[in-house]
C-alpha cells in the first residue's frame, strides 16, 4: 500500500499510478490539498474506477500531512475522521 500526498500533480498522475501498479503495488490511499490544476478531479475519477483512494483535507502547519496520514494507513483511525475531509 502506498500513502502519499500529492498537490498540482496532474500531468504525471496517470503515469505514476501505472508505474506503481505494474510494480505490484495495489492499494493507494492519496490525500490531496488545495489543488489547482485537476489533480483531485483526476485522482476523483481513478477513485470511481475502483483503482485508488483519494482524500481531500485542510492541512494545519503544524503537522507535516505524512504523519497524519501514518495512523490511517495503520488502521489506527478512520480517514474520515478528523482530517478535514470535503465531501
Amino acid at each position: 500500500m502506498i500513502v502519499g500526498c500529492m498537490k498540482n500533480e496532474a500531468p504525471y498522475i496517470l503515469e505514476w499510478v501505472a508505474y506503481h501498479r505494474a510494480m505490484g503495488i495495489d492499494k493507494f490511499l492519496i490525500y490531496t490539498n488545495d489543488c489547482s490544476d485537476g489533480t483531485s478531479e483526476i485522482l476523483d475519477r481513478l477513485q470511481d474506477l475502483g483503482i485508488l483512494q483519494h482524500r481531500t483535507m485542510t492541512i494545519g502547519r503544524a503537522t507535516p500531512p505524512a504523519i497524519r496520514a501514518e495512523p490511517v494507513a495503520e488502521g489506527k483511525r478512520d480517514p474520515k475522521r478528523g482530517m478535514g475531509h470535503s465531501y
